[in-house]
């Protein structure tokens, strides 16, 4: 994925489980580690999960994530 990524010719983001493996897969591009809470599978508040996501962020005229969460 990210070596089709960097053939994109406009901007992307993607958002992606903050691992090792997926740093070094995209440790070429903007990243930008954000917490989210997962509450999808959990009946109440209390028991969402807290995970931390990788925003991606590059293409041809890259752009820091920074300035695509705005």
């Amino acid at each position: 994925m990210a070596e089709l990524l960097a053939s994109v010719e406009g901007r992307f983001i993607l958002s992606l489980n903050d691992t090792p493996e997926v740093r070094t897969t995209f440790a070429a591009f903007s990243t930008e580690e954000i917490e989210t809470i997962w509450s999808i599978s959990s009946p109440t508040p209390a028991g969402a999960a807290r995970l931390t996501e990788l925003v991606i962020g590059g293409g041809r005229a890259p752009v820091p994530v920074a300035n695509l969460l705005l």
